[in-house]
């Protein structure tokens, strides 16, 4: 092998190293992810949906805090998302705020969906990641499939 071919070898094998290691990295993030409440391992929707949101960016074009919020209700079929959820597939997605808070800013925006009968909500006080919200779709589908396994 001459030694341009051996060097253009050479860098496809380091950058597969680079590949491997970065994807070793990424789990362990993911997992962190994880253990934060960002992120739910156990639904491969929930990387479905990051995966979409980080290549298409739909919330990079001025979209409002409302529409977003229940963009990524009605896209997200897995259990209900918390603000920190919510706010990880927005950051994701390419939403920004120039908002204080944030994270206050979208709890109170999905309140008020819920408050209006956009979204559904499952309240909780004192618990780790607060109140739980989903999109309305997703309780009308469960609640048809619940009655048919009671049928």
């Amino acid at each position: 092998m001459d030694a341009s071919a051996k060097k253009v070898v050479d860098r496809i094998a380091s950058l597969r190293a680079l590949v491997a290691d970065s994807e070793e990295e990424i789990t362990s993030l993911r997992k962190s992810l994880n253990v934060m409440g960002l992120a739910d391992m156990t639904n491969p929707q929930f990387f479905s949906v990051e995966r979409s949101y980080r290549e298409k960016r739909p919330f990079a074009g001025g979209i409002t805090l409302n529409e977003a919020c229940l963009k990524v209700l009605s896209d997200y079929k897995g259990d209900p998302l918390n603000k920190h959820q919510v706010e990880y597939f927005l950051v994701i997605g390419g939403y920004s705020s120039d908002a204080k808070d944030q994270t206050n800013s979208i709890e109170i925006t999905l309140r008020r969906l819920a408050d209006e009968s956009k979204c559904q909500v499952e309240r909780a006080r004192g618990g780790p990641h607060g109140s739980r919200y989903c999109a309305n779709e997703v309780i009308k589908n469960a609640t048809e499939d619940s009655r048919a396994v009671n049928a």
